[in-house]
């Protein structure tokens, strides 16, 4: 498999994962949808809401990027709430990319996490 990423899977420093993750600190972890799951009804799928992100902010402290990995079709919902915060950080200087969930953007968050204080949300499938 050279791919990176495909629908329902990603692979991230060598290691396939068939479900969302979450980067902090160079630390692989399965992303937990619980805080933004009481926003399914209304996005029709688990959005990343204002909660999860803030906890995943609160988690991985002194992060200088912040990289969404959007789905394979790039159709992640993004709460209103959770884009003003990625809006606060752009106006502390903390660099923020939200892509589709792609072999280049996998790329990005390995080479970045090498060199940067790096938050990853991505999800894996739509």
């Amino acid at each position: 498999m050279r791919e990176k990423a495909g629908f329902g899977w990603v692979k991230v420093f060598g290691k396939v994962y068939d479900h969302d993750i979450v980067i902090c600190k160079g630390e692989v972890l399965k992303r937990d949808k619980d805080l933004s799951a009481r926003y399914r009804a209304t996005y029709g799928h688990t959005p990343l809401s204002e909660d999860e992100l803030r906890r995943y902010i609160n988690l991985c402290s002194d992060v200088e990027v912040v990289i969404i990995g959007s789905g394979v079709y790039g159709a992640l919902p993004i709460t209103p709430e959770a884009r003003k915060i990625l809006d606060e950080l752009r106006s502390r200087g903390i660099d923020v990319m939200i892509r589709q969930t792609s072999d280049p953007l996998i790329s990005t968050v390995e080479e970045v996490t090498s060199k940067r204080k790096v938050l990853a949300i991505i999800h894996t499938t739509c």
